[in-house]
């Protein structure tokens, strides 16, 4: 077993070096970090004079957690928050890119650390921000840290993800939009067509504040999001909405808030919010923040949180709330929110779900709070008034209203009766396809999330051709899975057939409610665009995607290589064209901007090795278990050729058959013309080798491991055995213990009862091992 852990241990090392992302393992809550600050004692005191200061300091930190121990100086140290700077308990932030330019730290550039000075049991806000990651919400981690400075304690505190650029490229496929940091008094009034009118600055900030893109200071889209927002008709208001702003992320949020009481937030107080503007998508993402004052901290505006009413969760002046009162005088969205609402209720915010884990939580971190002095500076918390703000039933210490159990069983038990349904139709709210660019011969896979009260009837995929000619329809399909997103619990799929004589194809999602009332969505359909294999023309001719000894790059290493071949009879100019692996980001390495000449029935490699280090290198990798890839021209958006091809075995190409076109394993022909060599197996569905992976990960709260076991497996003579690991090499939990026939084979991992952090799923069968890391992120 000792020898299993050190290769466990070897394996997580391998790991750490080979990612993309480390960011995680600042976040890991298993244990509380110690973070220990050097600074000179005279800056420091000068940090403390001036509170409204944003000016760093020069300092040194020490961190320490179950995964890192590193010690890292010229990092900048200041005060943060708003009315949080005159505590007593200070809030910090460092920053590891002030003193020197583009540095990072495990791949964050900032750290908050929130004193939560105002709340008894230190936990409030960590709590909010699992339970939106729970629910499948883009939002910053957060974990539990021993501030240290000079060497005296500070107290427990709370790290808090900084949202940021580095935040972006995390959580989107496309991070290259504008975000917007909105605080008081933030409440998307409109104020007129010109984008500069929201450049607003009260006390010396902006209300709107662009965090990227800043070189370009350009708020066209943030006010045209403001301009739908304010003056779109209310009868039009669910259609037209959800087409510039992600309503399921916008109403999970105003639903989240009223269960856990968030009034520090857009509705309230006009504050605390992100809006991100996705330059692919089109689309504006509500991102949530800053979350202490939660579950029932009050400071005298409502009598009890936890029975406030969830259409009218009220106003600090009186003022418009144009985005949640317009959502509520529509009768489809007003359902939606609803529908929301009572799900979380049910299935997340009920402490059946998470009383575990928050008692876990709270052995965790009593020896800190208990040694904390400085959380009782601003309100006098005694540590008898820790404990009781978790569970009693009697708690009440100002700000606190109720402990954090009571005031959930009180929220759960009063929305019941609070809530109801208005006429309306059914309102979809998701709707996607996959793959995006099909082929003629693929099929498309159609999911889709809806809702009405009173249940569906029918729901239908309706087909249509390029001059709106319906040429069919498919029944969608109920087909839930099991988690705390709603979108999941309300999902409905349909599988089309392959649109072979097609260029481009309309769907549309038309659903009739139990009581005969009808969607359609979108309302003017969306258009599919299929890709074709034409002669005389670009295009992708065969793909290396595990190249262990074929051939070798100009440094004389066996990367992974695209062939492309000009099948015309004309000579084409590929400069500025575009390679991708990402349908969510088509633009991904693009072709040198000097003159490529392509003649007529030429060959081109182009090598695959993540490195982007030489004209024809990319900057992505080839998948081995199979991947989509596409060829663009210049424009970025017109697709010349692309496919989507299957798990491949060690120095065995996919290719076209040159005897018709289509796709075939088939032994290399680099820069030459493919030859269809006898031997090679073309069966895609028969598993060529050992196979595991799981999706998604990284993961919230579940993730799927599927594996493979090949044909030289009789059935019934092996023993498969599935068993996770946590980063220690200490075993979690026998997820498979059987015998199994060869073929593909799936199963879930729940992840719910753990703590964030690495894990490792080891599939053995017979003598043969194979080993994958898992990313469970809160």
């Amino acid at each position: 077993m000792k020898l299993y852990i050190l290769f466990l241990l070897i394996t997580v090392s391998a790991v750490f070096s080979q990612r993309d992302d480390d960011s995680w393992m600042l976040y890991e809550d298993s244990e509380v970090a110690k973070i220990h600050i050097q600074i000179a004692q005279e800056e420091l005191d000068w940090v403390y004079a001036h509170e409204s200061s944003d000016i760093y300091k020069i300092c040194t930190v020490h961190f320490k957690n179950s995964l890192i121990d590193e010690t890292i100086d010229s990092v900048g140290f200041r005060l943060r928050g708003n009315t949080s700077r005159q505590a007593k308990k200070k809030s910090f932030k460092l920053s590891f890119d002030d003193f020197v330019k583009g540095r990072e730290f495990f791949d964050v550039e900032k750290l908050n650390l929130n004193g939560e000075h105002n709340d008894p049991s230190i936990i409030r806000s960590k709590l909010c921000w699992d339970l939106f990651r729970d629910i499948g919400i883009t939002v910053s981690r957060a974990s539990f840290a021993a501030v240290y400075i000079n060497g005296n304690y500070y107290g427990l505190y709370i790290s808090v993800e900084h949202v940021d650029e580095e935040f972006l490229k995390r959580n989107f496929a496309d991070p290259s939009g504008s975000l917007w940091k909105c605080l008081y008094p933030a409440d998307l009034v409109y104020k007129g067509s010109n984008p500069d009118l929201y450049k607003i600055v009260q006390n010396g900030r902006r209300t709107y504040d662009l965090k990227s893109n800043t070189e370009f200071d350009d708020y066209s889209k943030f006010a045209q999001l403001v301009d739908v927002i304010n003056n779109t008709d209310d009868a039009s208001y669910h259609e037209e909405l959800p087409e510039i702003l992600n309503i399921e992320e916008t109403l999970s949020y105003f639903a989240m808030n009223v269960l856990t009481a968030s009034w520090d937030d857009y509705w309230f107080l006009k504050n605390n919010y992100y809006v991100y503007h996705e330059t692919d998508q089109d689309i504006f993402h509500w991102i949530p923040f800053d979350y202490d004052n939660s579950f029932g901290i009050d400071f005298g505006f409502k009598s009890d949180w936890s029975t406030v009413n969830p259409y009218n969760f009220g106003t600090i002046d009186r003022t418009p709330r144009p985005l949640i009162e317009k959502i509520l005088e529509n009768n489809e969205l007003r359902n939606l929110y609803t529908h929301f609402l009572t799900f979380y209720n049910d299935s997340v915010f009920s402490l059946n779900h998470w009383e575990q884990r928050l008692d876990s939580l709270k052995s965790l971190i009593t020896p800190f709070a208990i040694a904390d002095t400085f959380r009782t500076m601003d309100y006098g918390f005694s540590i008898g008034d820790f404990f009781a703000s978790f569970e009693s039933t009697s708690f009440s210490k100002r700000p606190a209203q109720k402990s954090i159990k009571e005031f959930v069983k009180s929220r759960n038990q009063s929305l019941g009766s609070q809530t109801s349904y208005r006429t309306s139709a059914p309102i979809v709210y998701h709707f996607d396809w996959s793959p995006r660019t099909p082929g003629s011969n693929d099929s498309v896979l159609v999911e889709t999330a809806f809702f009405h009260p009173s249940g569906i009837k029918s729901a239908k995929v309706i087909l249509y051709d390029s001059a709106w000619d319906e040429i069919g329809n498919i029944d969608l399909k109920y087909s839930p899975r099991n988690s705390k997103k709603v979108r999941d619990n309300d999902r409905w799929i349909a599988s089309l057939p392959p649109f072979s004589s097609l260029k481009y194809a309309r769907i549309k999602v038309r659903v009739v409610s139990s009581d005969d009332k009808t969607a359609d969505y979108p309302a003017l359909g969306t258009e599919i665009k299929f890709v074709t294999h034409q002669p005389g023309r670009l295009v992708i001719n065969e793909i290396m995607a595990k190249n262990d000894a074929v051939n070798t790059d100009e440094s004389g290493e066996y990367d992974d290589w695209i062939e492309i071949y000009n099948s015309s009879t004309a000579e084409i100019n590929i400069a500025n064209y575009y390679l991708t692996d990402s349908k969510n980001n088509l633009t991904k390495w693009k072709f040198p901007a000097s003159d490529l000449l392509l003649n007529p029935d030429e060959y081109l490699l182009i090598w695959c090795d993540g490195e982007d280090s030489f004209d024809l290198h990319t900057n992505f990798s080839l998948n081995a278990d199979g991947e989509f890839i596409a060829l663009l021209k210049p424009d970025g958006v017109t697709i010349v050729d692309s496919i989507t091809f299957p798990a491949v075995e060690s120095d065995i190409s996919f290719g076209r058959n040159i005897d018709n076109g289509s796709w075939i394993f088939m032994n290399p022909t680099p820069s030459a013309q493919n030859v269809n060599i006898v031997g090679v197996d073309n069966n895609f569905e028969k598993p060529i080798d050992y196979k595991i992976s799981a999706y998604p990960n990284p993961f919230n709260l579940s993730t799927t491991i599927r594996f493979t076991l090949p044909t030289v497996i009789n059935s019934g003579n092996h023993k498969v055995k599935l068993i996770i690991y946590d980063a220690l090499g200490r075993e979690i939990e026998t997820l498979v213990n059987s015998k199994l026939k060869s073929g593909s084979h799936e199963i879930m991992f729940n992840a719910e009862y753990l703590s964030s952090g690495l894990y490792l799923a080891r599939l053995s069968v017979g003598k043969f091992n194979k080993v994958i890391k898992l990313a469970f992120i809160k």
